[in-house]
């Protein structure tokens, strides 16, 4: 049997309890660092060129729901000499077909690839773009001319329809639950768009710069940077496909996927202090 008292127990229970709070308060001192800021997008670059296989073309102008993706890294500096843009300085290159790699600290993203619950927009379709269900039927019959259809080719021109579909597929009962419709990232802002972003848990080192590019759509609606045989697989009777998702190496090697059209970072932020707000301008638009 124990010689140890009741009370010299708890008084040994609560100096454990003690030691164990003080070590929720010690700094470790890791370099990761959470960043905020804004992603900054002037209108006068945002214009889509469009052109369907009858050879007709047309612009998209000032629509927020045009932008594709932006990626946004942290990475060491910058290397005006790669491409004819401003691009993440690489590390050795281990293979010539894709440069080498930029290793990333961090980074995050304004929108991402979402299934818009028909084959018909695999990889066409990016989260924090659309209010609504009508909205993305508008925007692709209206503006990209090329309707939401099921999988005979019928036109989906309902939105009770649209909400019903993508319910159905996804196994669940509100919109909250869905990544296609809800809140905007980007908000009008005159001569801008803007999106508040934060890079979560990134290393930050003295001197660390933030660069990014927008991807956006080709003549044709199609984004380089979405993978369109990968992603979750949907199978549904006689439907079966891969939803589409974003390659895994994109802030490892942007320059494989920035292509003509793309927007991009010309004046990266340099990070002298990770307490303070940055603004991130995708000033540059690439013409290849």
């Amino acid at each position: 049997m124990s010689s140890e008292s009741p009370r010299s127990i708890a008084a040994l229970l609560l100096m454990s309890l003690a030691t164990l709070a003080s070590g929720c308060k010690y700094n470790e001192n890791l370099p990761e660092k959470d960043l905020h800021g804004v992603v900054r997008i002037p209108k006068s670059l945002a214009d889509v060129q469009i052109s369907d296989l009858d050879g007709n073309q047309w612009t998209i102008s000032d629509d927020v729901r045009a932008i594709g993706p932006v990626y946004i890294g942290v990475y060491a500096g910058i290397d005006d000499t790669l491409y004819d843009y401003p691009h993440p300085e690489w590390g050795p290159v281990l293979d010539d077909t894709k440069g080498g790699d930029a290793y990333p600290y961090g980074g995050t993203s304004a929108g991402r690839f979402a299934w818009g619950c028909y084959q018909s927009t695999v990889c066409k379709t990016v989260t924090g773009r659309f209010d609504g269900y009508q909205d993305v039927l508008d925007f692709f019959r209206d503006v990209v001319k090329a309707p939401i259809t099921d999988y005979a080719g019928n036109e989906i021109t309902s939105a009770e329809q649209y909400q019903e579909r993508c319910f159905l597929d996804e196994y669940v009962t509100s919109n909250d639950e869905l990544d296609l419709v809800g809140p905007l990232d980007f908000t009008d802002q005159g001569d801008y768009f803007e999106a508040d972003v934060t890079i979560l848990h990134t290393q930050y080192l003295p001197g660390a710069t933030i660069w990014g590019f927008a991807d956006m759509p080709s003549p044709t609606y199609s984004f380089s940077t979405c993978d369109d045989s990968n992603g979750a697989y949907h199978y549904y009777y006689e439907e079966s496909y891969y939803e589409g998702t974003n390659f895994q190496d994109v802030l490892n090697f942007p320059g494989l996927y920035i292509g003509s059209g793309d927007l991009v970072s010309d004046n990266p932020v340099v990070v002298d202090d990770p307490e303070q707000d940055f603004v991130l301008e995708l000033g540059y638009k690439y013409e290849n």
